[in-house]
């Protein structure tokens, strides 16, 4: 009881627009668990962004766009105690992806994995979103080697010869 408690209290502190991304984010993280448990991840990676292979990379951010993604990275870490299905770190990751392109933030989304010692899971995988230089969903990335980067970016480019 206490704890439903603690979970309404927290609910009614959020702010209106805090609501409304809660609201709409329910149906959608089911949406999301549902495509990602049943279409192949070549499907799923093209709402990720534009692939830059295991590159590190950074996008640069003003103040104003980097206390939005901290609002939706923190929404984000709390919507996950609240759904009945599992809302893991690439359905967070997604949510977050969807949320910073409504409003033009730049980020960028890692995928990663480590090596266990443990036979029954010998590799785990985790996904976690950076805005400027700052993760603010997929917190306990640091043990992952990063395999994959997506970006909302275009100034990428691979840099070869000028003529």
């Amino acid at each position: 009881m206490k704890k439903l408690l603690h979970k309404l209290k927290t609910l009614w502190h959020l702010t209106w627009r805090q609501k409304l991304w809660f609201v709409s984010f329910y149906p959608l993280s089911g949406f999301i668990r549902f495509c990602i448990l049943t279409l192949p991840f070549k499907v799923i990676s093209r709402w990720l962004g534009k692939h830059f292979s295991n590159n590190q990379l950074s996008v640069l951010v003003s103040e104003s766009q980097m206390q939005r993604a901290r609002e939706i990275g923190s929404l984000i870490a709390i919507f996950e105690k609240y759904t009945p299905w599992k809302t893991n770190c690439l359905v967070q990751a997604i949510l977050c992806r969807i949320l910073l392109g409504y409003y033009h933030i730049p980020y960028i989304i890692y995928l990663g994995t480590f090596m266990t010692k443990d036979q029954n899971e010998p590799m785990k995988a985790h996904a976690w979103v950076s805005v400027g230089s700052k993760v603010i969903a997929g917190r306990g990335y640091q043990k992952f080697v990063i395999v994959s980067s997506f970006t909302s970016c275009n100034y990428f480019q691979k840099m070869g010869p000028t003529n």
